[in-house]
C-alpha cells in the first residue's frame, strides 16, 4: 500500500446493512449462526463479508459512504453508528461541492443514455426512471450511487448483481452492466494505467470481490485513493 493511500469500496445500501447486522453479531466473539439468518445474502455471502470487515477493522482496505447512501440509510441508528466506528465520506468542502456534485449528476446521466464502442453504439447500462416529486424522468438512485463513488474514486461494493452488474433480462449477455459502467467510466477520463492495465472505479459484485479480499488481494491491481480526499464519518457525524 502506497503511504497516505487506501483502496476505498463505497457500499450499497444492502452491504451497509449486511455489514451492520454483522458487525453486531459478531463482536466480542459471540458465536453467530449465519444460517439462521433470515437475510438469504448472509446466508449465502457470510465468509465474504466477514473478511470485507475484518479487512476494514485491520485497516487494509476502507468503507466509504457516498451522498447518495448516506440520504437512503440516515434513518437507522444502527447504520449510522456503523459508519461512525468504520466508514469514511467524501472530503466535501466549500471549493470542491459544487464541481462534484456536476460531475455526480452528469456521470449518473451518462450512464443512462447509449454508449459507442469500437463495435457500435451500445445499450444503455442503466434505465431513467419516471420522478413524480419532479414530474420528469431522472437516472436512478443507483445510478447516482455509483457515480458518487467513481467521482470520488472509491469502487462500489454491490450485495445486488441484477441492479449493477448483470441484465436479469439479458442473462446471455453477462456482466452488460458493468461492462457499460466501466467503458463509461473511461471514455470520461475515470481511470489510470498501470504497469500496461487500464484499472477504472467501478461497481464490484460481493462474489467478485469478497474471495480476492478474503485472499488479501493478492496479485490484483485496485486503484488506491489519497486519504485527503476522505473525511472519517464519526468526525462529521459527531458534530
Amino acid at each position: 500500500m502506497e503511504k497516505d493511500k487506501h483502496i476505498y469500496f463505497d457500499l450499497d445500501s444492502d452491504a451497509l446493512r449486511i455489514l451492520t447486522e454483522i458487525d453486531k453479531e459478531t463482536k466480542n466473539g459471540i458465536f453467530f449462526n449465519y444460517n439462521d439468518s433470515n437475510n438469504p445474502l448472509i446466508k449465502k455471502y457470510f465468509g465474504y463479508f466477514y473478511a470485507i470487515l475484518q479487512a476494514a477493522k485491520n485497516d487494509y482496505i476502507r468503507l466509504s459512504i457516498g451522498n447518495t447512501i448516506f440520504h437512503e440509510n440516515n434513518y437507522s441508528k444502527a447504520r449510522l453508528e456503523f459508519m461512525k466506528k468504520y466508514c469514511y465520506f467524501p472530503n466535501i468542502d466549500m471549493i470542491n461541492c459544487c464541481d462534484k456534485l456536476a460531475e455526480v449528476e452528469k456521470l449518473a446521466n451518462l450512464y443512462c443514455l447509449p454508449y459507442k464502442t469500437n463495435k457500435g453504439e451500445q445499450d444503455a447500462p442503466m434505465q431513467k426512471v419516471y420522478n413524480a416529486a419532479i414530474q420528469k424522468t431522472t437516472p436512478p438512485n443507483d445510478a447516482y450511487a455509483v457515480a458518487d463513488a467513481v467521482v470520488w474514486n472509491s469502487y462500489f461494493l454491490t450485495a445486488n448483481g441484477q441492479d449493477l452488474t448483470f441484465n436479469k433480462y439479458k442473462p446471455k449477455d453477462g456482466n452488460i452492466r458493468s461492462k457499460g459502467i466501466t467503458e463509461i467510466n473511461i471514455q470520461n477520463g475515470y481511470y489510470i494505467t498501470k504497469n500496461g492495465f487500464t484499472i477504472v472505479p467501478k461497481p464490484l459484485c460481493i462474489s467478485t470481490i469478497g474471495p480476492i479480499i478474503k485472499n488479501k488481494l493478492k496479485n490484483v491491481s485496485l486503484i488506491q485513493t489519497a486519504d485527503s480526499t476522505k473525511i472519517k464519518a464519526d468526525k462529521l457525524l459527531d458534530k
